[in-house]
């Protein structure tokens, strides 16, 4: 009895399935279908956007491809490389594609040398200083801090919690000192002109819109303008920054001129566009550059352009002093004196990796 009802169940089951497949069938065939009517404005806009498709995906293939590291050799694993003619005549290596990814910056790391280049400005920073300077949340400031902090490149007291320069960071500035050329050709001439002239004697060198000091000599007396190492100035101040507008980057001089007026600090700085440019046209008259008191009563200083091997600036020589000391009769010894060693220093540059030491590495 219970095997019946189950099956009749079942069957009652299949039956109502076949009704409902029946009546869709039948409702499906006796709709008429209407014919599809496109317009001739669709027409045009179908195909319109088809090529479009077509245009972006050829663009992005190029673009894809034209990103692509440059192709390297099989056997030594290095970019293939081409030969250009170089200023003096010679040949000179260069990459044959640049790749353009190297031109995008990474925030993370801009974040991060902008918390140190504060850091160097400052001294000390706390994290919401920090956070304030960069313009990120104090969670970033600190995520970034800690990468830094177990790199060693800075380090937060115990005291009062404030993060400051890590001594990898000096360690970065000796490797800098080790591995560049120029500054061992630099060092020996400062010196001399430092004991010649009796006076502190620097090197300078364009750095994005400042200007950096690579290399210093100072006399031991009283009463003296120092310019450290490692130290930067803006523009137009200075002996130095008329050198570096007057032979430097088009570029730079149209920047800097651009920024006009510039803070006035004493009677004698330049604030105008016009005052540096005639500034500037008296640099290119004279062959160097003299400044008295331009931002610090007191002080004075005179520099001479330092050109490379193929006539491009390499930064400006000069002599940091004050106004009782910088007399005619000083200047009058002086740009010959400095002139003479701009000479040397272009005339050994294109050598000058003879006069780097070879350091042993880290794994050795």
């Amino acid at each position: 009895m219970i095997v019946n009802v189950v099956g009749h169940r079942r069957q009652l089951r299949l039956q109502r399935v076949d009704q409902r497949k029946h009546l869709f069938l039948h409702r499906e065939s006796s709709v008429p279908r209407r014919p599809i009517k496109i317009g001739r404005a669709k027409v045009l806009f179908l195909w319109h956007l088809i090529l479009f498709l077509k245009i972006a995906i050829i663009l992005a293939s190029q673009r894809r491809l034209s990103s692509l590291p440059p192709k390297f050799n099989a056997l030594t694993a290095r970019p293939l490389l081409r030969r250009t003619s170089s200023l003096q005549g010679g040949l000179r290596m260069e990459l044959k594609n640049r790749v353009k990814e190297a031109e995008r910056l990474n925030a993370s790391v801009v974040f991060s040398l902008e918390a140190l280049d504060f850091l160097e400005t400052e001294g000390s920073a706390s994290l919401t200083e920090l956070s304030n300077a960069l313009g990120i949340h104090k969670s970033r400031v600190m995520r970034l801090c800690g990468t830094m902090e177990r790199m060693g490149y800075v380090i937060r007291r115990g005291e009062d919690a404030r993060y400051v320069l890590g001594p990898r960071v000096l360690s970065l500035g000796k490797a800098f000192e080790r591995h560049n050329p120029l500054l061992h050709v630099l060092r020996p001439q400062l010196e001399q002109l430092a004991r010649e002239l009796d006076e502190n004697v620097s090197f300078q060198i364009i750095r994005n819109d400042r200007r950096l000091c690579v290399c210093s000599v100072c006399r031991a007396q009283l009463a003296r303008y120092v310019t450290p190492e490692g130290s930067e100035a803006k523009f137009p101040y200075g002996a130095a920054s008329k050198v570096m507008l007057a032979w430097g980057p088009d570029e730079l001089r149209a920047k800097i001129l651009a920024a006009a007026p510039y803070p006035r600090y004493t009677e004698h700085t330049p604030t105008t566009a016009d005052e540096v440019l005639r500034a500037v046209e008296e640099t290119l008259r004279r062959g160097y550059a003299v400044s008295r008191e331009e931002r610090t009563y007191g002080t004075a200083a005179l520099d001479v352009p330092v050109f490379g091997a193929g006539r491009e600036l390499l930064g400006a020589l000069g002599l940091a002093s004050t106004t009782e000391r910088l007399t005619p009769q000083l200047i009058e010894k002086a740009v010959p004196a400095l002139q003479e060693a701009a000479a040397y220093i272009q005339s050994m540059t294109a050598g000058a990796e003879k006069f780097a030491p070879r350091m042993p590495r880290r794994d050795e």
